[in-house]
């Protein structure tokens, strides 16, 4: 570093003072560089005068030179001089050198050094001060600085020195391992700053740690077509990393294979990162997708298209038509054939070529002209099956179709040729029958008019019901016959036993020239009718009188009687010609409309009809119906019916009385007297009845004793309940009484705040004449007002006690 200078002044007599052991320091300003440290100091510029003490105590002292560092720490002080002078003294010096040994220079290295004056340290007050300039020279080296370069994962470094002066410019060189770049440094000691690998070495020495880093190289992930897929993959990868990757093709596409850059080797989705970039390309082919080809209808036409195709690819198709077919459009599943093209979509379409069969007339007549009328339609395309029918007019027979084009009708149609065509349907004139009706009524015959074009033709006639299995067969109608009369029998009746007709008849009438069938004409929708006689027959119908069930019998009445008497009718019926009876009804008419309709299914029933309700005369009706719904009525009557009124009490009551009969309310016997009117109907008779406590007797006088004969007594401490009864053999009316005790409960007086318990005395026993407002008490009984009773009261009222 060299030399450096300062200096330590102090102007004389400052007065720098200090006692005993104090101290006292004049710095010179000399500051040492980082890696600087002294090997010689020389002091210079003090004499006698210039150094003095003054020792008030007349003592001698000491005067210390000391070096001492920037932290003023004691360890660090040198003693550099030490001077004796007294105060009379004065000289200059040459100076004073001192030098340090490496070590103990290093111990001062990048400090800033002065001067400390010391006191001698003797007991008493001194004065020390420094008069004029104290000069200070250093003499310095630089101290040399280690390097060290620390090794680190991801390569290796190295220095371009190991040991350097402070200042010195130092390069660093880098070896990375693969994969690997340096991406800083750490300097651990020393205070330097790499640039660009290198740095200027300081004071202190040098350790310094290389930081890697792994590289990211770049992956590059494309489709191609780049419409054909979506390739998935990081963005960048490191050296040994495995990379994970995907693709997904777009629709239509499909992946065909993969090229790769960076000798990158591929497996199941992944790969091995390379130290370099990557291209990872997946590359897509169009997915054939089916055209499948329809006519329509079979055998229209031909198509002319490719049998694949890919997406967004233009597709030309072309058709040719066959014979007899015209070419209408196309169809597509998908999208629209334009121009003889269309765009292929994501998916197999059908391709369908819709043709039209060329449309030719149809002309039908019938041979002879108006012989019949022909159904068929007005054109056809080629190769159609068309039908054909025919409906021969009156008096004609169908021979067989005619085409003009050659070929044939079979089962009623034909195949269209390729251009017009005409019908042609044969008639042969045959004979008809005209009947003089449609109903056929077993047992009866009807009349057939026959019209022929050919008096020498022959003919048969049938009369079938198909779903009854009836046929007449056929009969023979000689030649020349115009009119016959037809018998229908009357054992056709039997095949049907459920309903009164039977439908769906058909007479034919067969036309022969010889022994050649010209053929036939039916008459259908004929009925056949039951024969007169084949209605059901009443085989027995007897009515007789009926039990009243209020009564034990009044059939010996003689007579029906109003709302008392019924009629019983027995009756059995039997069906014709297979049919069978279903019902036997009895509906019984007369004075006022239907009083009794009844049903029963079967074929016999007795009935009892309902309580006739009103007087007068009534007829019977039995109806028998069979399983044809035929039906036969009797009439049985009139039968009369005798107006009753049963019996009614008109009046009735009972009394108390003595044993003499006259009325007393106190009395133990009773009288009673009843009256009735009753109407006699027939043998009818009447009886009348008085019942007392449950014991009934018959009487026979309109007043008399209760229960005549004994007399029977009425306790007074009892009631009686008295019951008269009027009764016929048809009905019976009653009325009861109840005859009192003595003992009733009334009020005492009219404003009902009190009571008593007695027996009213309503009739005196010898006038008969009636009290009112008085009452008796029973001697056994006591009645209370207040706190005693009223026998008490009474004599207290007497008394005058109250």
């Amino acid at each position: 570093m060299g030399v450096q200078y300062g200096t330590v002044s102090s102007e004389w007599g400052t007065g720098l003072n200090w006692w005993g052991y104090d101290k006292h320091e004049a710095i010179a300003g000399v500051t040492l560089a980082e890696a600087e440290y002294p090997v010689a100091i020389t002091l210079t510029g003090f004499g006698i005068g210039s150094y003095w003490q003054n020792m008030r105590n007349k003592g001698t002292a000491w005067g210390n030179v000391y070096l001492c560092d920037n932290d003023n720490v004691a360890t660090s002080l040198y003693m550099l001089a030490v001077s004796v002078r007294d105060q009379a003294t004065s000289s200059e010096g040459n100076g004073i050198r001192y030098t340090f040994s490496d070590a103990d220079g290093k111990l001062l290295k990048h400090k800033t050094l002065g001067i400390r004056l010391t006191a001698p340290g003797a007991v008493g007050a001194y004065d020390l001060g420094l008069n004029g300039k104290l000069s200070v020279k250093v003499e310095t080296k630089l101290e040399q600085v280690t390097i060290k370069v620390n090794s680190a994962t991801g390569g290796t470094a190295t220095a371009s020195k190991s040991i350097a002066l402070p200042g010195e410019q130092i390069t660093l060189t880098v070896t990375p391992s693969t994969g690997y770049q340096l991406k800083s440094w750490t300097v651990v000691s020393g205070g330097i700053t790499v640039t660009n690998n290198k740095f200027t070495a300081g004071s202190t020495n040098i350790e310094i740690t290389p930081v890697w880093e792994k590289i990211n190289y770049t992956i590059t992930a494309a489709a191609s077509p780049a419409e054909g897929g979506t390739v998935t993959a990081p963005g960048t990868g490191q050296y040994g990393d495995t990379i994970s990757f995907s693709q997904s093709p777009n629709t239509g596409y499909q992946l065909r294979n993969w090229t790769t850059s960076g000798n990158v080797t591929l497996g199941s989705g992944s790969f091995t990162m390379p130290a370099g970039n990557v291209r990872l390309q997946a590359n897509y082919t169009k997915i054939p997708y089916t055209i499948t080809q329809v006519v329509e209808p079979a055998g229209g036409g031909v198509i002319t298209a490719p049998a694949t195709a890919g997406i967004r690819d233009e597709v030309e198709v072309s058709q040719t038509p066959s014979t007899g077919y015209t070419f209408s459009h196309w169809e597509l599943s998908s999208g629209m054939v334009k121009d003889g093209k269309f765009t292929m979509p994501a998916a197999g379409v059908t391709l369908k070529a819709v043709y039209i069969r060329n449309a030719y007339q149809i002309t039908a007549r019938a041979n002879p002209e108006g012989a019949g009328v022909i159904t068929v339609q007005g054109t056809a395309g080629y190769a159609d099956q068309v039908a054909v029918s025919q409906v021969p007019a009156n008096g004609y027979y169908f021979n067989g179709w005619t085409l003009s084009s050659g070929g044939s009708v079979t089962n009623g149609s034909f195949s269209m040729p390729d251009g017009a065509v005409t019908v042609t349907a044969n008639y042969l004139r045959r004979s008809t029958a005209t009947l003089s009706t449609d109903r056929l009524k077993g047992g009866e015959s009807i009349r057939a008019a026959i019209v022929s074009e050919d008096p020498a033709y022959s003919h048969q006639y049938r009369i079938t019901f198909p779903n009854r299995g009836i046929d007449s067969g056929a009969i023979d109608i000689p030649a020349g016959t115009t009119s016959l009369d037809v018998p229908i029998p009357k054992a056709w009746a039997a095949e049907e036993t459920g309903a009164a007709t039977i439908s769906g008849g058909v007479f034919t009438l067969y036309t022969y020239r010889g022994n050649t069938l010209i053929g036939s004409h039916d008459t259908g929708g004929l009925t056949y009718a039951m024969p007169d006689d084949a209605a059901p027959e009443i085989t027995s119908c007897v009515v007789t009188r009926t039990t009243n069930p209020e009564s034990a019998s009044f059939a010996d009445l003689g007579v029906y009687v109003q709302n008392h008497s019924g009629a019983a009718v027995s009756a059995a019926a039997a069906g014709k010609y297979g049919g069978t009876i279903s019902s036997i009804r009895v509906n019984i008419q007369g004075y006022a409309g239907t009083k009794y309709d009844r049903t029963y299914n079967g074929n016999s029933a007795r009935f009892q009809s309902g309580i006739l309700t009103n007087a007068g005369d009534l007829i019977i009706l039995v109806t028998a119906t069979d399983s044809r719904g035929l039906t036969t009525t009797t009439r049985m009557g009139p039968y009369t019916v005798e107006a009753y009124v049963a019996p009614v009490i008109t009046g009735f009551e009972v009394w108390r009385v003595d044993s003499a009969g006259d009325p007393d309310d106190t009395a133990e016997y009773g009288k009673y007297r009843g009256t009735y009117q009753w109407t006699q109907v027939g043998s009818n008779t009447v009886e009348r009845s008085v019942t007392v406590y449950g014991t009934e007797q018959v009487v026979t006088t309109d007043e008399d004793w209760i229960l005549p004969g004994n007399r029977q007594l009425f306790p007074a401490t009892q009631t009686a309940m008295i019951t008269y009864t009027v009764r016929d053999r048809l009905e019976e009316t009653s009325v009861t009484i109840r005859m009192d005790t003595r003992r009733f409960i009334m009020h005492f007086n009219a404003a009902g705040n009190s009571a008593a318990f007695g027996h009213a005395v309503q009739e005196t026993p010898s006038s008969g004449s009636r009290y009112t407002g008085t009452f008796e008490i029973d001697e056994s009984m006591e009645v209370w007002i207040g706190h005693e009773t009223l026998k008490d009261y009474i004599l207290d009222v007497v008394n005058g006690n109250v």
